[in-house]
This record gives C-alpha cells, structure tokens and sequence, in this order.
C-alpha cells in the first residue's frame, strides 16, 4: 500500500504539492486525475525517492521506497516513455534494468513476450514510435514481477489494440493483489480501468473516493423528453404536469426537454396522466469526463483562447455586415453540482495552542484542524479515513484486503557485483561509446607512431640520443585523452538528459552504488585500454628510434602509469558530469580545466605573473603528461615528476567523486 501523509513540495516560490494525504491500496486501479501542472508526476516521483519532498512523508508497505529491500522486487514504474538510451536495443535496455537489479537474465525475454516485441527486441530503441516505447516501459515496470505498480500515462501514443490490452493488464494485476497506480489525462479509460479516484489541483487533494461517488457527487443525472414537434401544445401540457410534480424542466435546442428530480417512471405516468405522447423517454447519466470538469474547471492553470486573426483579415467592403451565427442558449444550472469552493486549506493549527483556546482534547482539536487542511478526519490509527469512510457509509467499492501477492521469481538481494554487470552492459551496447573508444585508440597509435616516424627519419638531428623515445607517447595521449573525458561525462550526462538516471535509481534507489558501478566499470575499462595501448606504442617507439635504453621504472610510468593517470582523468569528468548534469556544459567545463591553464600563462608577459605563468605551466594536464614520462615541463624541475602527477590526479579524481555522491545524494532527479 501507498500512503502519502501531509506531503509538500516546493521549487523556490511555486509550491507543487500542498499538505496532500491519500493511500492507494491493493487490489484495486487507483485512478490519478488532475489538471496539467497539477503535480501529479512530481507525487510519484516523491513516492520513488526521485524528489525529496519539503516536508509530509510518503512510504510503500510502511517504508520510504530508498529505504525497501529489494526495492525493484517490490515497486515498478512507468514514469516516461522516453527514457531510454536511443542508441541501446530494447532488450539490452532491459537486460541492464534485470542485472541491476538482481533478476535473471530469463526475464527479459518473458516481458518482451507479454509486451509483444520479441520482434523488435535487437533494434535499438531511437527508432521505435511512441507506442512502442510506452509499451517498452511497461515491460520495464513488469521486470521484477513487483507487488506496486505506477505508470504515468501508460496509453500515450497506442493504438485501440494496445489501449484495451494495458486496461486488461493493469485489471488483471489489480485482481492478483497488487497496488496499481495510474495517471491519466484519458477519462473514457478511467472510466472503464479504475475503481478508485484520486484526484488533486494545483497540487491539493479535491477527491479521494470511488469513481461512481465521484460522479454522483460532483453531477446529476437527467432524463430527456421528446413529445411531437408537430403539437407544441403536447409539450406544453408536459411542462405544467412535470413542474407541478416538483420536476426541474429546461428546454433543449432540438426542442426536447431536460428533467430533472423525478426518476424515469414517475415522469411516464405524469405523461399519461396528461394524455401526452411521448416520442422519447431515455435516461441520462454523467461521464467521467463531464464530473471531473466539473470539479477541477477551477483548477486548471493552462486555459486555451481562440485563435485571433484580426490582425491578418481583409477590410470588409463597405456596407458589410457579416453573417452572425445562431448559438442557442442552454441554460446548465441545475443540472450538476457546484463546483467546491477554491479557498485554500489553512494549514493546521498546533493542538497545544488550540486545547488552551478551546479546552477541547488535542485529538478533538487536530482532527478539526486537520479537516479544514483537506485532508479530512483521521481515523483511530492516526490515518486519513477515505471520504466515504467519514460519513459512515458502505463504501461503493469495499476494501478488502487481499492476499500478498507472491512472485514465483526468485528473490534475492541485488549487490555492487550486480550494478558492475549491468554498468558493463550499458556501456558495451551503446556504438557511440565503441566509436569514442576506437578513436581514442587509432589517435594513440596514429600520432604515437607518426611522431616516432619522423624523429626517425630525422637521425640524429632529432636531438633524442642521449634520453629515452619513450616520451615521444605523450603525443598520441594528450589528444586520447580528450576522448577519455568526454565519454567519461557521457556516462553519466546522458542518464540525466535522457531521463534513463530515473529508471535506473527506480531499479536500484542507493545512488552510492550507481555511483560506484559507474566509475569502477568505466575506470578498469579506459585503464585496461590505455595501459595496453600505450604500452604497444611505447614498444614500437623504441624500436623505431636509436635512444638510451629505458629503465624498468619507465617502461612502467610509460604503460600502467599513463593508464592510471588517463583513467583518473576519466574519473574526474565523470564526477563532472554528475554535478553539472549536462552533457554540453561538463565537456566544456574539463576541456577548460585541460588547456585554460596553458592558454593562459601564454599571455601573461608581465614580470609581476612570472611566478604564475610557471606555476600553471608546471601544474596543467598535459605538463604533468610529460612529467609521467620524466621530462620536466618548463625549464626548472619543481612541477610534479615520474609517479607523482599519477597520484595527484588519483586524489583529485577520489575527492570530485565524493563530491558527486554528495550531489546525488541531495538533489532531486
């Protein structure tokens, strides 16, 4: 079960979410309405952990959904369509979300089945519509066979089959016991999916209660009267027996009447007791649609006008009058309820200072002051009693609570091992990271090599006979390098410009562990290609070129040192990208921390910047490259040498990730 209990969310100034309590509980659909911006998808991001709420709690079974074991065994959301990795297939999608969260790799191909795209599952998703994506999301949620389910506009963009497929899912699940959540902006489908409504404006509770309650309370039904137009005197007759017998009478435009206060049997012996033909007698009930306008019509914030063209029309000539319209005028009071006040609720009043106003008991007090918050009265356990609880009826849709809902899936705790798996397999199935990765490496050989090409056909003149050729790698590195951090901040950039970083905190709530699979995966991979890369070239170099023999030390600075302190580089863009963000703006950002610092010690001419100027052309990234390779950067020896900028820039790299930890940690998603 779903419960929210005073929840309230603001961003700066605009509150989202006001003082909002509900409890969305098992075996049933629970319907949830409201107006654009009303803040239904910032509530169920609240519920997943995603946004942290301003103050009120919001838990699953009893407990904050980051603080469930084995959260993805138990919740499955729907939050967007979009959010997948255009460049992974379906099922690598899916096979990422299963490892991540420690289910077997056999499930991906059984809810490819029940979504029906075994067809498509090796096609990569950027080419998929915008029903094959809602129906990829659905198979997402379903992963972990859980016991809650919220899906957010599950039927965008399907076709009638796939509508009438996702209403029988989610009754099928709701009848085996699970919570099923659903948001919709559809009410033909809330009409025929949900059983119970919940349905907030501008961020405030305005009904919690059944969908035929919520009908019958915010319309009225009416029967509709037809008599022969050809003996008006026939209507009128039936308009004096009707309004006499205490019936509300109004005249529609096709010359038919709308009754009111009088059921369908009482309004035919009314008719043949005036000896009145009647042409029709049909009853009329309310939609959805019809109740739900009828009740947020003052809560909606985004209101449409008519297309103004004055501006473009031709002048009409002279003497014109234009045709006006006929728009018949009928009359709708009477025929639904008001619409409830827009007041905004006080917020509750302390139960101390209200006992010694009043000398009422604090729970007397704070059930009062709770009622006039929205929330409504409070039942014994401290919990908010539905509307049809509190006035002491049978509910229209009993709850029963119904058996837990157990999942044949083997359930065990997902681990680091797990999120290691799953980061591997984001990252081998994207073709953009395998292109970055085949560039860095044709750059490293390419330049490495040509660079020990032409010192070799230079002989001597090169001047290198008296020092190792090994230091010719930094050539190939610097622009390697550069590819590093890129992909190091589309590792993570790319979740959050996606939306994918909300499926995966959905498949696994503690952002430590994404953090650490994230870095760990991307790490081992660039050190392991860089060392191996540039080891190969520093072979081939000191092959080409007639150089002192290099040490041990060198060889090892040349190779794993090289790996070491590029991986490191990568780490700290892909702390980078985790604070800002932003693909564009964290690129920008480390490949100004890379060449700023040289840009700008060559303009400084003036004396008083020596210090400076040396200082940062000492301690920028490509010097501490060369400083890796033994070479000093400028003409002194006071810049970091041999293994120190490897572990300077390890350092670095370690407190930036702490930093970025900490980032995830607060911020909202």
């Amino acid at each position: 079960m779903i419960e929210a209990v005073g929840l309230t969310k603001r961003y700066g100034a605009k509150t989202a979410v006001y003082n909002l309590s509900f409890q969305v509980r098992p075996g049933a659909v629970t319907g949830f309405l409201g107006p654009n911006g009303a803040g239904k998808s910032t509530t169920m991001r609240m519920i997943l952990g995603l946004d942290r709420p301003t103050s009120g709690q919001v838990t699953i079974g009893g407990l904050p959904f980051r603080q469930l074991p084995n959260a993805p065994r138990q919740v499955g959301a729907l939050l967007d369509a979009k959010a997948v990795h255009g460049g992974r297939t379906a099922r690598n999608h899916l096979l990422s979300l299963a490892q991540l969260s420690g289910i077997p790799d056999r499930r991906v191909d059984e809810v490819l089945g029940v979504v029906g795209l075994q067809g498509v599952a090796k096609r990569r998703s950027k080419g998929f519509s915008l029903g094959m994506g809602q129906r990829l999301g659905i198979a997402a949620a379903l992963l972990g066979d859980p016991q809650v389910l919220l899906f957010d506009e599950p039927v965008n963009g399907l076709d009638p089959e796939g509508i009438l497929w996702v209403r029988n899912l989610m009754k099928q699940l709701a009848s085996e016991g699970r919570t099923v959540f659903v948001s919709s902006h559809l009410m033909s489908e809330m009409a025929l999916t949900a059983d119970h409504l919940i349905v907030i404006g501008r961020g405030q509770l305005m009904a919690d209660m059944s969908v035929k309650d919520f009908i019958s309370h915010n319309s009225a039904d009416f029967a509709r009267v037809r008599t022969p137009q050809t003996e008006p005197e026939q209507r009128e007759k039936l308009l004096a027996a009707l309004t006499e017998a205490g019936g509300q009478v109004m005249p529609e435009p096709d010359g038919a009447l709308r009754v009111t206060g009088l059921p369908l049997p009482r309004i035919s012996d009314l008719a043949h007791d005036a000896d009145v033909r009647l042409w029709e007698l049909s009853p009329h009930q309310a939609s959805l649609e019809e109740a739900y306008m009828r009740m947020t019509q003052g809560a909606v914030d985004y209101r449409s006008t008519a297309d103004e063209k004055s501006g473009l029309m031709q002048q009409p000539p002279m003497g014109h009058v234009p045709p006006q319209p006929h728009i018949p005028e009928v009359p709708q009071q009477g025929f639904y309820a008001p619409p409830p006040p827009p007041a905004r609720p006080e917020p509750v009043r302390d139960a101390r200072a209200c006992r010694s106003r009043t000398g009422r008991t604090v729970r007397t007090c704070a059930g009062r002051a709770a009622r006039r918050s929205g929330r409504g009265p409070r039942s014994p356990g401290g919990r908010p009693r539905r509307p049809d609880q509190a006035r002491g009826r049978t509910m229209s849709t009993p709850y029963q609570q119904p058996g837990s809902y157990a999942s044949p899936i083997p359930v065990r705790g997902a681990s680091l091992g797990d999120a290691l798996l799953s980061e591997w397999t984001k990252i081998r199935s994207v073709r953009s990271t395998m292109w970055t990765l085949g560039v860095m490496i044709v750059l490293m050989l390419g330049i490495g090599l040509g660079v020990a090409a032409l010192v070799s056909a230079a002989g001597e003149s090169a001047g290198i006979a008296d020092s190792s050729a090994l230091g010719m790698g930094f050539f190939g590195v610097l622009p390697g390098s550069i590819c590093v951090m890129t992909l190091g901040v589309l590792t993570i950039a790319s979740e959050y410009s996606t939306g994918m970083i909300r499926t995966t905190l959905t498949a696994c709530p503690s952002r430590g562990r994404v953090l650490a699979a994230k870095a760990t995966v991307f790490f081992l991979l660039v050190l392991t290609i860089t060392t191996l890369v540039a080891g190969l070239v520093a072979v081939i170099q000191n092959a080409m070129v007639e150089a002192v023999e290099p040490t041990g030390d060198e060889w090892l600075r040349a190779s794993v040192g090289v790996g070491l302190y590029t991986a490191s580089l990568g780490l700290l863009s892909l702390a980078v990208g985790a604070m800002i963000r932003h693909s564009a703006g964290a690129i920008t950002t480390m490949i100004g921390v890379m060449l700023l610092p040289l840009v700008a010690a060559m303009f400084m001419f003036s004396e008083s910047l020596q210090d400076l100027q040396k200082f940062l052309l000492e301690w920028a990234i490509p010097s501490q490259l060369i400083g890796i390779y033994g070479e000093a950067a400028s003409g002194g020896s006071s810049g970091p040498l041999g293994w120190e900028p490897v572990w300077i820039m390890l350092g670095i790299s370690v407190v930036a990730l702490g930093g970025a930890y900490a980032t995830m940690s607060s911020r909202d998603v």
